[in-house]
């Protein structure tokens, strides 16, 4: 990569992951229940978004790996804790509140149970967000889960990063197939290989290339052709350790494609939703996508592609605007949301 571009890269990489985040989240069970060609396109976002962000993750850990071990244990879980596990809490909290209200109003609960929300009381609600089992806003997993894979990967780093070390998070990838264990555990195995697999940044640093995407595109569109298909039934492979490689393939794709684009008109508008992916990511669901999208399917005759890209629209637009004009103009708020108190 070249130098100077490397950090608009890693934007625009970051505003391709959310991107495909909200596109994946557009397709709620309703619509993509219906169309094949929403199905295909929800389940190929499926194989790829968690690595990628796992991935962009790990590789941006690596680079200030020295820096977090000088400044130690305890400085580093509680910049973690503040930067994940608040906005965390936080939007846990307000999203419980807000569908238990939601639930009282009698226009607008049957929305919620058509979309599968059930009434819970307090202590359940609690128990779903300490443990992540049952958690009414599902796509918040991430942070939870990317907060432990941090502390593993702070106490265990040299190892994980060692032949013997790669082989036992593989190992550890494979687990929940043969061991069934709590979601949060689940959610740890799944991502602690990609993020280890993010931390050979020269290796990512050779690949991610303008000159790869050819080769990567081939091979990241060969493998998830053979996943759709059921071939893997068919020649007797195991479909958990063929998302490895669907899951570096498609992430150095994303890689080659932001560097490509870095420095023209769309590579700037990327990067600027790369700017609020985090926020976005926050507040994207379930109000502004699967909510809207609930009214929308329940009292309107509109075209599924109409609803798709209004969500879309909104749940992009509303996160970027609300941070921009609310949330940083706001101490409390931007370390609520933000796990910062950055201006």
């Amino acid at each position: 990569m070249e130098k100077n571009n490397r950090l608009e890269h890693l934007n625009i990489a970051r505003g391709f992951a959310i991107l495909l985040v909200v596109i994946l989240h557009v397709f709620v069970p309703e619509i993509r229940g219906g169309n094949r060609i929403y199905f295909t396109i929800f389940m190929c976002i499926s194989s790829l978004f968690m690595p990628l962000y796992t991935m962009l993750s790990g590789y941006l850990f690596e680079r200030g790996y020295e820096k977090y071990r000088q400044s130690g244990f305890r400085s580093f879980i509680l910049r973690k804790f503040q930067g994940l596990m608040i906005p965390y809490l936080t939007v846990s909290v307000l999203s419980y509140a807000g569908i238990g209200i939601v639930f009282t109003l009698p226009k607008l609960d049957s929305v919620l149970t058509r979309a599968g929300y059930v009434r819970f009381k307090i202590q359940e609600a609690i128990f779903q967000i300490l443990t992540l089992e049952g958690h009414i806003d599902r796509h918040l997993w991430f942070l939870y889960s990317l907060f432990i894979v941090f502390i593993l990967t702070f106490i265990f780093g040299s190892f994980f990063k060692s032949p013997v070390g790669l082989l036992t998070v593989t190992v550890i990838y494979c687990a929940p197939v043969f061991f069934p264990m709590p979601e949060l555990a689940e959610r740890v195995c799944r991502m602690l290989l990609f993020f280890q697999s993010g931390r050979y940044t020269a290796l990512i640093d050779k690949y991610a290339q303008k000159k790869y995407l050819p080769p990567t595109a081939f091979i990241f569109t060969a493998l998830l052709t053979v996943q759709r298909f059921g071939w893997l039934e068919q020649f007797r492979l195991p479909n958990n350790i063929f998302n490895i490689f669907i899951g570096i393939a498609g992430t150095l794709v994303v890689f080659c494609l932001s560097l490509i684009i870095t420095g023209n008109r769309v590579g700037r508008i990327i990067s600027k939703v790369g700017d609020y992916s985090f926020v976005i990511y926050l507040l994207h669901q379930p109000f502004i996508i699967s909510g809207v999208s609930g009214i929308l399917l329940m009292y309107t005759r509109l075209p599924h592609i109409v609803i798709c890209s209004v969500t879309f629209v909104l749940g992009i637009l509303l996160p970027s605007l609300a941070e921009k004009f609310i949330v940083r103009r706001s101490e409390t708020l931007r370390l609520l949301f933000l796990g910062d108190l950055k201006k």
